[in-house]
C-alpha cells in the first residue's frame, strides 16, 4: 500500500483488487458518463470504465486503519459537477475529498460534524458545497474550497439519516430517516449555507399493525426540481411535489421485497429502484406501470440503482458485491457484470454426528461436505440468500434465515423442504437455531422480535416475542433447555424461557455498541456476549451479572462465538480476520479470560465460527470465499487434499512459513484446511496457522 503525498491517505494500485469484497453500498456516476465509482463496506473506492466494465486505478482507501475498532465501510460517493473531484462518507465519521487529476486529498478529512458513520454526501448544483448526512440523523454543508463547515451542524432526525438531497436549483434540500420522516429544509434567506435553518415536515409513516416508523431509505429529487421520489421499507415508493410535499398518488409496491434505493431517468420520465430480494424495477411515472418485468441480476439486497447520465444505461451495486450494467434497451435478463466476484461464505453448520458440515454462501447455496475425507457431497440447497444455517440435533433437518422474511426447514436426506416457509417476521430473518431436543426452533429478526416455532408443524408457539428496540441477530438455547438468550443491535441482551417465550431477565447492559453474538457454556452457569465493540462480557447465570470486566484482545467487531463440545475452549470471530481460542476451563478455575490462540489465515473478515462434535476442528467462514477448518489436534503441517477451488498462493506460503517459524521456535501450531464453494472439481493444498506461544492475560 502507497500513501499520496499529502495528507497521508493510503490508496492501492489498480491491479491489487478485482472486486470488491464485502457488499456495495452506493454507486455514481461521472458526469461525463466515462467513469463509474463504486464503495463498499470493504473499506475500499474502486472505479469503473463506463463502456467496457474493467477496473481502472487507483483503488481508494476509505479508512487509513483497516483493523480500527469501527471498520471503514464506506456508505457514499458522489463526483463533484465538474468531475474533477470525488467525496465520499464513511463509517469513521469523516468526509473525504479526492482530487481525481492529482491522485491526493484535496483537504484533510473533513471531521467534527458527525458523532457516527456518515451515511449520504451530495454535492451542490454549482459545486461550492458538500452536503453530508449521518448515521447520527445530522446534516453537515462544508465549503468545497476550504474543507470547513458553513455553518453548524443541523439536528434533523432522532434516527438514522440515510440520505440528504440537494434541490437542482438550490432553494432547499431534503432528508430521509429510519424514522419514518422526510423532511425538507429552507433557510430564511434562500441560501442553504445560511446559519438560520426552518424545518418542514413533509410526512410521517407508521406501520399501523407494529406502530414502527416506515424505515424510509432513499429518495432523490426529478431532474427538473419538480417531482421527489422516496423509497420505504414497508410502502414501496412514492412520488411528492418537491416544493410542497404534496403526496402524489398510491405508492408504487415492488412485490419481492422492502424498496431500499431509487433514482429518476436522465430526461425525468422514469424512475428505477432496487429491492431487498435483489431485483430492479423500472417504472413510467406517468403510467405507474412497470416498463418490462423485474431485472433479476443479484443474489439479496440492491443497495444502490443509478442511471448513466447519457443514454439507455443503468447500474446497480448489492449486497452479493456484484455491480450488474443494465442495457435498457436489451432484454438481457441476467445484465453485465463488471470485475471480479468473490461470492462468500456466510455461515458455518456441522451436524451433530460429526459426519457432515454445511455452508451458506452469499449467492443463497448452501453446500455440504463429507467432514471425513473432505469430498463434496452432491447435495446442494437453493433459495433465497441466506443469513445464519442450523443443524437439527438428530441431524435430519437444516434450518435455514433468509432475507425474504422466512425460515427454510430442509430434509437432509432428501434435500426437499420439509415444511413451508415459516412466516410470520416482517422483516429479514437473521438468526435460526434449534432446541437441544430439536421440538423447537428459535429465530431473530431485523423487525426487532424473537419467534419460537415447532418443528414438527411449523406454527409459532409464542407469538411475537418483544422487547428489543433494535434488530436482532442472534438468539440461543441454553444446553439445559431452560432459557432463550437474544442479542439485539439496541446493546442488550434479554432472557427468555425456552418452553413459554415469556421474558425472565433483561435487558443486560454493559457492552458499548451492537451485540452480535452471545453463547451458554456447557455447565449452563454462564453466557458469553461478542459485540461489535471489539469485546468479550461474561455474565453469571445465577443473578444475570457480569463476571469482572469486559475482556478484550480483538482490533475489530465480534461476529461470532462457539464453546467446544467438552466447554474447555472458547472461539471468538472477528472483523479483524482473526479466530482467538480462549481457555474456559482456566477461568472457571481461576477468573480469568486467556487467550491461548489466535489463529490468522482468512484474507477478509470471519462471518462465523462452529466447532464440530467431536472438538477436533473447529470451521470459521469468511467474506474471503473461503472456510477454514482448523484441526485442533495436529502439531505438524501438512497439506490436505479438498474438493474445492485452491486458496491464493500467497495465503498458502504466507501460513505455511509461519507454521514453518512456529515448530522451529518450539511452539504449538494449528493445521488449516481451507476450502472454497464452486463449481469446479479442483484439488486444493492447506496450510497451516500459527497458535500462540507463552499465555498471558489480555489487556481488560
Amino acid at each position: 500500500m502507497s500513501e499520496s503525498s499529502q495528507h497521508g491517505t493510503p490508496y492501492l494500485e489498480a491491479g491489487d483488487r478485482k472486486g470488491h469484497t464485502a457488499r456495495i453500498h452506493a454507486i455514481a456516476f461521472h458526469p461525463e458518463s466515462k467513469l463509474i465509482a463504486s464503495c463498499s463496506r470493504d473499506g475500499f473506492i474502486l472505479l469503473w470504465d463506463t463502456e467496457d466494465g474493467k477496473k481502472i486505478g487507483p483503488v481508494l482507501a476509505g479508512d487509513p486503519d483497516p483493523f480500527a475498532n469501527r471498520p471503514g465501510s464506506v456508505f457514499s460517493v458522489a463526483f463533484s459537477p465538474d468531475g474533477r473531484y470525488l467525496a465520499w462518507g464513511a463509517r469513521d465519521r469523516a468526509v473525504r475529498y479526492w482530487d481525481l487529476e492529482k491522485n491526493i486529498l484535496a483537504h484533510p478529512p473533513m471531521e467534527g460534524a458527525h458523532r457516527d458513520s456518515v451515511y449520504s454526501v451530495a454535492f451542490s448544483p454549482n459545486g461550492e458545497f458538500l452536503i453530508s448526512g449521518g448515521r447520527d440523523g445530522t446534516i453537515a454543508i462544508w465549503d468545497t474550497d476550504t474543507g470547513k463547515l458553513t455553518a453548524p451542524p443541523i439536528h434533523a432526525h432522532d434516527d438514522l439519516l440515510y440520505v440528504v438531497a440537494i434541490h437542482p436549483e438550490q432553494t432547499h434540500l431534503a432528508s430521509v430517516s429510519e424514522d419514518g420522516t422526510i423532511k425538507l429544509w429552507f433557510s430564511s434567506n434562500g441560501h442553504l449555507t445560511d446559519s438560520e435553518w426552518t424545518s418542514q415536515l413533509v410526512t410521517r409513516e407508521i406501520d399501523s399493525v407494529h406502530d414502527r416508523p416506515g424505515g424510509r431509505s432513499s429518495l432523490t429529487f426529478s431532474p427538473d426540481g419538480n417531482l421527489m421520489a422516496s423509497a420505504s421499507h414497508h410502502n414501496g415508493l412514492r412520488l411528492w411535489d418537491a416544493r410542497t410535499g404534496e403526496s402524489l398518488g398510491d405508492p408504487l409496491v415492488s412485490e419481492t421485497g422492502p424498496v431500499l434505493n431509487v433514482c429518476f431517468s436522465p430526461d425525468g420520465q422514469t424512475i428505477a429502484s432496487g429491492d431487498w430480494g435483489g431485483s430492479i424495477h423500472h417504472w413510467d411515472i406517468t403510467t405507474r406501470k412497470l416498463l418490462c418485468p423485474p431485472r433479476c441480476g443479484h443474489v439479496g439486497p440492491v443497495y444502490s440503482v443509478q442511471f448513466r447520465p447519457t443514454g439507455n444505461l443503468l447500474v446497480s451495486g448489492g449486497h452479493d458485491r456484484k455491480i450488474q450494467r443494465w442495457d435498457l434497451t436489451s432484454d438481457n435478463p441476467e445484465g453485465d457484470p463488471m470485475g471480479a466476484t468473490i461470492n462468500a461464505a456466510h455461515s458455518i453448520a456441522f451436524s451433530q454426528d460429526g459426519q457432515m458440515t454445511a455452508v451458506s454462501m452469499r449467492t443463497g447455496e448452501i453446500l455440504f461436505w463429507n467432514l471425513i475425507d473432505g469430498q463434496r457431497l452432491k447435495l446442494t440447497l437453493p433459495g433465497q440468500t441466506h443469513s445464519e444455517i442450523a443443524f437439527s440435533p438428530d441431524n435430519t433437518m437444516l434450518a435455514a434465515a433468509s432475507f425474504d422474511r422466512t425460515i427454510h426447514l430442509w430434509d437432509i436426506l432428501t434435500g426437499q423442504p420439509r415444511l413451508k416457509p415459516l412466516e410470520g417476521h416482517i422483516d429479514t430473518v437473521g438468526f435460526v437455531t434449534f432446541s437441544p431436543d430439536g421440538t423447537r426452533l428459535a429465530s431473530g429478526s431485523r423487525d426487532f422480535t424473537v419467534r419460537l416455532w415447532n418443528t414438527e408443524t411449523g406454527s409459532c408457539i409464542s407469538g411475537s416475542m418483544e422487547g428489543h428496540t433494535y434488530h436482532v441477530p442472534t438468539v440461543v438455547f441454553s444446553p439445559n433447555d431452560q432459557w432463550i438468550a437474544s442479542a439485539s443491535k439496541d446493546n442488550t441482551i434479554r432472557i427468555w424461557d425456552a418452553h413459554s417465550g415469556q421474558p425472565i431477565a433483561g435487558p443486560l447492559e454493559k457492552h458499548q455498541w451492537w451485540i452480535k453474538t452471545v453463547a451458554f457454556s456447557k455447565n449452563n452457569a454462564f453466557l458469553v456476549s461478542g459485540s461489535f465493540d471489539s469485546t468479550l462480557i461474561i455474565w453469571d447465570t445465577s443473578n444475570w451479572t457480569p463476571v469482572g470486566p469486559p475482556c478484550s484482545g480483538h482490533q475489530g467487531p465480534i461476529y461470532s462465538i462457539a464453546f467446544s463440545p467438552d466447554g474447555k475452549w472458547l472461539a471468538s470471530a472477528s472483523y479483524d480476520r482473526t479466530v482467538r481460542l480462549w481457555d474456559f476451563h482456566a477461568f472457571e478455575k481461576e477468573g480469568t479470560l486467556l487467550c491461548k490462540h489466535i489463529l490468522a489465515g482468512h484474507l477478509e473478515r470471519i462471518h462465523c465460527v462452529a466447532f464440530d462434535p467431536s472438538g477436533r476442528f473447529l470451521g470459521s467462514a469468511s467474506d474471503d470465499g473461503t472456510c477454514i477448518l482448523w484441526d485442533l489436534e495436529r502439531s505438524e503441517p501438512r497439506d490436505v487434499q479438498l474438493d474445492g477451488i485452491k486458496p491464493p498462493a500467497d495465503l498458502l506460503q504466507a501460513t505455511l512459513a509461519s507454521s514453518r517459524k512456529a515448530i522451529a521456535e518450539g511452539q504449538a501450531v494449528t493445521n488449516l484446511r481451507p476450502f472454497e464453494g464452486g463449481k469446479k472439481k479442483n484439488k486444493s493444498g492447506g496450510g497451516q496457522g500459527s497458535g500462540g506461544g507463552k499465555r498471558k492475560k489480555e489487556a481488560p
